[in-house]
């Protein structure tokens, strides 16, 4: 990232587009990829949970099983 950084004086503003907002909270600067996972998981649920619309829904719920498919070769 130090190489994206000098050649990038945008790069703050770059990361943003990929769902990371603060280079240093998620760990970039020293490799701790738990961090930058944990953040990242976190910031792509937010996004995905914004487009939900959330509906109130009458009766019981559908359920769904698992079911094994045999493959065929």
């Amino acid at each position: 990232m130090g190489n994206f950084l000098k050649n990038n004086d945008q790069l703050a503003d770059t990361m943003q587009t990929h769902l990371i907002d603060d280079l240093d909270a998620y760990g970039i600067w020293n490799d701790d990829y738990h961090a930058f996972y944990e953040k990242r998981v976190n910031a792509i649920s937010q996004q995905l949970a914004s487009f939900i619309i959330v509906q109130e829904t009458e009766g019981e719920q559908e359920q769904y099983e698992d079911v094994e498919e045999e493959v065929v070769e």
